[in-house]
């Protein structure tokens, strides 16, 4: 091999490899189609090797590829250490981090303390990837996350940070129907619950365990479609106690059925990085001013 290797062809090909997708590669790298296509195939023409079968379903690595893509990935994450030690000389904070959380810890407490982290750091830019699923690791497509499922990945650095109390909620309009106490219905209620997909979400799995028979209205894809579920009156539902402080008509059925511990994750090869330490100890600090780190 002659020519020497450029770095961005390599990252083109990390994220084609992870994705497996031309069109989503060009939106998330913020560049044409035909210029991943280019560097590709460039690449491609510098190694003498054909890393993707190129189907009409997507980009798919061949075995050889497959053979270089960890090294690809240690060059990726010896690229991602010196932007970060070189991030760490610097004076400023400044820059764009992304984060990953659930949809109602970004609306509860991350957004609207945005503007106190924007004052402190005019420079600095927060990008945020709501989901009740854990992305971003294993895809390198965010920077931080704050989950509440505990990764296993070696190249991270973990962090346990606090908890987050959850209880089964109905409305007073749906309570309407039934008398005190609450508890003595539990199995003529109707629920609203998570999707199949999601039965892996810690409250997904308390109902199937302790309501095993539970009879379901609806079922959703986001606390948000949840939340809305309840106040509708449409039946209760097993949500953070977070989202329900501030509706006096939001009744805790059982309260503290049981409590999600919430991590704190990024990259080690950006343990040196001032962006990612100052969007963490925002975090710790929002989560303290929610009392949500008092179980430590």
């Amino acid at each position: 091999m002659k020519n020497q290797l450029n770095w961005d062809d390599l990252r083109y090909f990390l994220h084609v490899a992870r994705t497996n997708n031309l069109t989503q590669s060009a939106l998330e790298l913020k560049v044409s189609q035909s210029t991943i296509a280019r560097r590709i195939s460039g690449l491609e023409k510098d190694i003498k090797i054909t890393l993707f079968t190129r189907h009409q379903t997507g980009y798919f690595l061949t075995d050889q590829a497959k053979g270089i893509f960890q090294y690809a990935l240690a060059v990726e994450a010896k690229i991602m250490g010196f932007e970060s030690a070189v991030d760490s000389v610097k004076d400023d904070v400044a820059g764009t981090v992304k984060l990953a959380t659930a949809e109602n810890m970004a609306i509860e407490v991350i957004i609207p303390a945005l503007p106190k982290l924007y004052q402190k750091y005019p420079n600095l830019r927060l990008e945020i990837v709501t989901s009740p699923n854990t992305v971003g690791f294993l895809k390198h497509e965010v920077d931080i996350a704050l989950r509440s499922v505990r990764p296993e990945q070696d190249n991270l650095l973990v962090r346990r940070v606090g908890k987050m109390s959850y209880s089964l909620f109905a409305h007073t309009k749906y309570l309407a129907n039934f008398k005190k106490p609450y508890t003595k219905h539990i199995d003529q209620y109707q629920f609203i619950t998570w999707d199949s997909v999601y039965s892996h979400l810690p409250s997904a799995r308390w109902l199937a365990k302790h309501i095993p028979n539970a009879q379901s209205i609806l079922a959703t894809t986001s606390i948000a479609t949840q939340l809305a579920s309840v106040k509708a009156g449409l039946g209760i539902a097993v949500l953070p106690n977070l989202l329900t402080a501030h509706d006096k008509k939001l009744i805790a059925i059982k309260e503290d059925v049981f409590a999600d511990d919430l991590w704190i994750v990024s990259y080690a090869e950006l343990r040196s990085s001032k962006n990612i330490r100052a969007v963490i100890d925002f975090i710790v600090q929002e989560l303290n001013e929610f009392k949500l780190i008092d179980s430590l």
